[in-house]
C-alpha cells in the first residue's frame, strides 16, 4: 500500500493548504459513519452512512493539523487531489481492541464516525492508518460529491441542550459537548449539577485557567430510560442514551462506548469540537479516545481526577504515564519507534520531545532522586517499566493522587488550544 508519511516528518509545502474556507465549504458539517473491521494484524475500513448536518464547529483557518497525532488520519482532497482542504488524527478503541489476545484468535468490527466539513464541490476522503513502525499509508479512499443522494439530510434532533460557558463563535472556540449518559429524564438536574462541578474543576488546572475564554462548553440532555451504565462482568444491563458499558476489554475500570453512530445521532444538532460522556455512576472508572471522546463518572470519590485525565487524552493527545500494563495494553508501544504522544518518549526521536525544555545538566535518563520538582526523563510510562519515559516524577496522567498537568503537557495542551481556535 502507498506510504503517506512517517511520524517524523513534519514539513509541509503551505501552498498545498486550503487558504480560504468559503471557498470550499459550506458552514454545515458531513459526518462520516463508517466500521473498522479484521483482527491483530488486519483492518478493513468500510463506508456505512453520510450524513449532512447543521453546524461546523471546527476552526476555519487552521484546517490542516501538522500535529500528527492519533493512530488514523483523514486527509480531504479537492477532486483533481492537487489540494489538500482539510487533515486531522484521530483515535478509535479498535486499535486498542488489536493490542487484546482476543484479536489474535477472532475478527470483530466497530461501528466509528468522524466530522469534516461540508464541501462545496466534489472531494476525495482518505482514511490513513499508522503502522508499527509510525508510518501512515493508505486504508481507504472514496469521492463525496455534496450533491449526491444518498447523503442523509434528516431533521435534526430535539434533544434539549444548555449552554453554559459561551465565549464566542463556535468556530473561533474549542466547543465542548457534555453528554448525559445514564440519567433519567427526572435526573437532569442532577446531571447539570455534575457536568457544572465537573466542568468547573477542569478550569481551575492550568492551563485551562488561564485560557478558560477559548473555549465553549454545552450540556446535552440526553435522557436514558434507565440510570447507570451497563456492568457486563456483574451481568447488569441497563437502557442508556449513549449504551456505555464498563468491563471494556475485560478491564473492570475500563468504561467506554461502543456504538459511535448512536453518540453521532444524539448530537446531530449540537456545535462541538470534543465530547465528555459523563455517566450516572459512583463506580470508578473512564476512558479517552484521542480527538474524539472522553468518558468519566459522576459521583466517585475520584470523579474529578477521572474527568481531567480522560480529557487529557481525548483533548490533549496526552499518552499514559503510569506503568502498570494489562493484557490490552501490555505491547501497546514499539519500543523502537517514537511515540506519537507528546508526552512519552522511548529516545528514539528525543529532539522531538521537550529536550529544548530540560535543563542542560539534567541527565537522560533522570533519576528520581534530586531532581523530584524538576522536568526531566524518567523510565516507566506507556504501560512499560522500561524503555518509555516520561517529563516528571508525577502528572494528573500518570498519578491519581495529582491533580495537575505537569510543565510538557501544560504545553502541549496549550499548543491544541491556540491552533484549533485559529491562533
Amino acid at each position: 500500500m502507498k506510504t503517506f508519511i512517517s511520524i517524523s516528518f513534519i514539513v509541509f509545502s503551505w501552498s498545498l493548504f486550503a487558504q480560504n474556507y468559503s471557498d470550499y465549504f459550506t458552514n454545515e458539517r458531513l459526518r462520516i459513519d463508517y466500521y473498522l473491521t479484521g483482527n491483530a494484524n488486519k483492518t478493513i475500513l468500510t463506508i456505512s452512512k453520510l450524513f449532512k448536518e447543521p453546524i461546523w464547529a471546527g476552526s476555519k483557518k487552521n484546517l490542516v493539523d501538522t500535529f500528527y497525532y492519533g493512530h488514523y488520519r483523514i486527509e480531504v482532497y479537492d477532486s483533481a487531489q492537487k489540494s489538500l482542504l482539510f487533515a486531522s488524527g484521530f483515535c478509535t478503541l479498535y486499535q486498542e481492541w488489536q493490542q487484546t489476545p482476543e484479536a489474535k484468535k477472532t475478527f470483530r468490527t466497530f461501528s466509528q464516525f468522524v466530522n469534516i466539513p461540508f464541501p462545496k464541490n466534489t472531494i476525495k476522503i482518505i482514511f490513513l492508518e499508522r503502522n508499527n513502525m509510525g508510518t501512515f499509508h493508505e486504508l481507504q479512499s472514496f469521492y463525496v460529491n455534496p450533491s449526491q443522494p444518498d447523503i442523509i439530510k434528516e431533521k435534526p434532533n430535539n434533544i434539549p441542550i444548555v449552554e453554559y460557558i459561551k465565549n464566542g463563535d463556535y468556530n473561533e472556540k474549542i466547543d465542548i459537548a457534555i453528554i448525559a449518559e445514564g440519567y433519567t429524564a427526572e435526573q437532569m438536574d442532577k446531571f447539570i449539577a455534575d457536568a457544572k462541578r465537573l466542568t468547573e474543576v477542569l478550569f481551575t488546572k492550568e492551563p485551562f485557567n488561564q485560557m478558560k475564554s477559548y473555549f465553549n462548553v454545552t450540556f446535552v440532555k440526553s435522557p436514558s430510560l434507565e440510570e447507570g451504565t451497563d456492568k457486563p462482568h456483574l451481568n447488569i444491563w441497563k437502557k442508556t442514551a449513549a449504551e456505555t458499558r464498563f468491563y471494556t476489554f475485560s478491564m473492570d475500570r475500563y468504561l467506554s462506548v461502543y456504538d459511535y453512530q448512536l453518540l453521532g445521532n444524539i448530537l446531530n444538532h449540537v456545535a462541538y469540537d470534543q465530547l465528555v460522556v459523563l455517566v450516572n455512576t459512583k463506580t470508578y472508572g473512564g476512558g479517552g479516545i484521542y480527538n474524539f471522546y472522553s468518558i468519566a463518572v459522576s459521583d466517585n470519590v475520584f470523579a474529578d481526577y477521572v474527568f481531567i485525565h480522560e480529557f487529557g487524552h481525548a483533548f490533549g493527545a496526552l499518552g499514559d504515564e503510569y506503568q502498570d500494563a494489562d493484557d490490552a495494553n501490555e505491547n501497546f508501544y514499539n519500543l523502537s519507534v517514537e511515540p506519537w504522544e507528546p508526552n512519552i518518549t522511548t529516545l528514539v526521536n528525543f529532539d522531538k520531545k521537550w529536550k529544548k525544555m530540560l535543563d542542560k545538566k539534567t541527565p537522560i535518563p533522570t533519576p528520581i532522586k534530586g531532581y523530584e520538582n524538576k522536568i526531566g526523563v524518567f523510565e516507566g510510562a506507556g504501560y512499560k517499566t522500561k524503555g518509555i519515559y516520561r517529563p516528571s516524577v508525577s502528572c494528573i496522567m500518570r498519578d491519581f493522587q495529582k491533580l495537575e498537568f505537569c510543565p510538557v503537557c501544560q504545553v502541549a495542551i496549550k499548543q491544541n488550544i491556540l491552533f484549533h481556535t485559529g491562533h
